[in-house]
């Protein structure tokens, strides 16, 4: 933006500590950081379990996919911790990572017994675990994704030899399809069963078998995403019903009301549309390679719930960043698990789920609202791994919020990285 930076108001501040978050977001971030890293088998081991079952041979790559999904969905392990408001589990572990077999878990299988003691991002692992992990190896050896993309042996050992040296160069969409932000705004706003609708009205108006076939594992995944939340809800009432704490126990009812709705359901207020975004989230590490999956422009698609929360008193401002502070925590929770060189390569922890903030919309108006306020103060209160929150920036960004971007940046920790909205749009 054209307007000079303050430096009167960053030597005033460069010094100043965040303030901490709500008391109950500083438990669950202190709950998490005291969390040894963790190695999960549980996806695969599920996702195994689904391809192994002759029933669903022959059935077309797209619905196996998304049959698989829900089968993980529907069978995974599912958690709530003490004090959350917002709900849902990753992994088994309260932090932990995945391993996708049919993509390119071979070789962190292959290095199951090592993941312990290994000098990068060592993972915490039973022995049984790593006896279970390494067992179906001999299973996805020629099922992998690997394997499949060529069609002789000369070429698979040369593409596993050269990906696991990373000499020259690793090719990162053998482990899935990421790097993207979600349309999270539209399962927010007409839940699974409204995508399932859809996809339903578009079946009548075909006769394409390849549209047929995505329509069909579209309408299965939704139905996954939908009965991963009835379970929480479940799980939330039967919590419910043996705490002694009324108002943990009132909290907890209030998350089964929640779960009962989203995200099988539109959203019809922040509490749900929060929560049906990260349930959709975590159903997608659950089927690909999640940690390049971005939640995206979350202060533009909140708004409108957010404010009319506000217009109705449902809600106030330190409630929503509450509720926005135990989402970020809950993305530090999923740990990237790969192999010992890809590990080393990437220096260890990554941090690529992007939440972005301010900005334009589609007709150029500066887009920064008071969610993109609340958003940047949690990045410079939390300072975690995750989210890593980037900073749209133009010329007609506020001052307000501008002069406080600079400020966080000069505190310890993390800091907000910057985009040019002139720059980067044009381009």
């Amino acid at each position: 933006m054209n307007a000079p930076i303050n430096k009167d108001l960053i030597a005033a501040n460069s010094d100043r500590c965040a303030q901490p978050p709500s008391e109950r977001v500083e438990a669950l971030k202190k709950a998490v950081q005291s969390e040894t890293n963790g190695a999960c088998i549980e996806r695969a081991l599920l996702w195994t379990e689904y391809d192994k079952d002759k029933r669903n041979r022959g059935k077309t790559p797209a619905v196996r996919i998304a049959e698989a999904t829900r089968h993980v969905l529907n069978h995974k392990s599912v958690k709530i911790y003490p004090r959350e408001l917002i709900v849902g589990n990753f992994t088994s572990k309260r932090v932990a990572g995945f391993c996708y077999p049919e993509l390119a878990g071979i070789q962190v299988m292959v290095e199951a017994f090592g993941l312990p003691k290994r000098r990068v991002n060592p993972l915490e692992i039973s022995l049984w675990d790593r006896f279970k992990l390494a067992s179906k190896v001999p299973y996805w050896l020629n099922k992998n994704a690997a394997y499949r993309a060529f069609d002789n042996m000369k070429d698979r050992f040369r593409f596993a030899a050269e990906q696991g040296e990373a000499l020259q160069y690793q090719v990162y969409e053998a482990g899935g399809i990421a790097h993207l932000a979600p349309d999270y705004e539209k399962l927010i706003k007409v839940g699974a069963q409204g995508i399932i609708d859809e996809v339903a009205s578009m079946e009548a108006q075909t006769s394409d078998p390849e549209k047929l076939d995505f329509y069909r594992s579209v309408k299965i995944a939704m139905s996954g995403l939908a009965e991963f939340g009835d379970r929480y809800a479940a799980e939330a009432k039967a919590m419910a019903v043996q705490e002694s704490d009324p108002v943990r126990k009132q909290e907890l009812l209030d998350i089964a009301a929640v779960c009962s709705r989203v995200p099988r359901q539109g959203a019809t207020n922040f509490h749900e549309a929060v929560q049906s975004m990260t349930l959709a989230h975590i159903a997608i590490f659950q089927e690909t390679f999640g940690e390049t999956t971005c939640p995206g422009r979350i202060d533009q698609f909140l708004r409108p719930y957010y404010e009319k929360d506000l217009a109705e008193a449902r809600i106030d401002r330190a409630q929503a960043k509450e509720i926005l502070g135990a989402f970020c925590v809950k993305l530090c929770e999923t740990i990237p698990m790969h192999s010992d060189v890809a590990t080393s390569t990437l220096g260890g922890l990554t941090s690529w789920e992007v939440v972005t903030i301010g900005g334009q919309d589609s007709e150029g108006n500066d887009a920064t609202n008071e969610l993109s306020y609340v958003l940047l103060e949690l990045a410079d209160e939390l300072r975690m791994r995750q989210p890593n929150f980037h900073v749209r920036i133009h010329e007609n960004t506020p001052k307000a919020f501008y002069d406080e971007v600079i400020r966080i940046s000069f505190g310890a920790g993390s800091a907000p990285a910057m985009y040019n909205d002139e720059t980067i749009i044009e381009s």
